[in-house]
């Protein structure tokens, strides 16, 4: 929930920046680096074995199922790629509700 809540305000401020107009400073761009490691640390905490999750940039690759998680790497089956190794600082995975999502 934290990896959450830190990304909505991460998004909130950026959409309340340019709906301002708002020049963002180098303050400001490492606030945002700092909120976006939080997030991606909550949710390699969040992910244990069995998790279902897709990949943001390749919706192609299917469903996938968390084999392991090992500090930052993540292994996940994938239904359409295999076993593919994904670094959790790099690319926050899409956390599925198997009871909401059409499995056929």
């Amino acid at each position: 929930m934290l990896a959450l809540r830190t990304t909505i305000s991460f998004c909130y401020f950026c959409l309340t920046a340019h709906l301002l107009n708002y020049s963002m400073t180098n303050n400001d761009h490492r606030l945002i680096g700092v909120f976006l490691r939080k997030a991606m640390q909550g949710m390699i905490e969040i992910l244990t074995p069995g998790d279902y999750v897709r990949h943001p940039e390749h919706p192609n690759w299917g469903l996938g199922q968390v084999q392991s998680v090992i500090q930052e790497r993540i292994t996940v089956n994938f239904e359409n790629k295999g076993k593919q190794l994904i670094n959790g600082r790099k690319i926050s995975l899409l956390l599925v509700n198997i009871n909401e999502e059409n499995l056929s």
